[in-house]
């Protein structure tokens, strides 16, 4: 019988762990990558309203919504009935 490469506990265990860590280290920069980018989009689009001379507030989508609900709802039943 062929006697198989045993690799010992303790160096399998320090590989794992290791691993572990690198998967933990490599998700926590994306995370911080993505967040960073994320509030740089926030701002941009908040300095676009604002040098329009809009001030973004939630008044303003909740009228933009329900204006394009209505003509939407508007539009699919005129689809429906005509």
């Amino acid at each position: 019988m062929k006697k198989r490469l045993e690799i010992p506990i303790s160096k399998r265990s320090q590989t794992t762990i290791f691993i572990i860590i690198a998967i933990i280290i490599v998700a926590t920069i994306l995370l911080l990558i993505f967040l960073r980018f994320n509030s740089d989009k926030e701002e941009l689009s908040r300095e676009e309203f604002l040098s329009q001379g809009i001030e973004p507030s939630i008044n303003n989508i909740q009228s933009f919504i329900i204006d394009c609900l209505e003509e939407t709802s508007l539009d699919g039943l005129e689809l429906i009935f005509f």
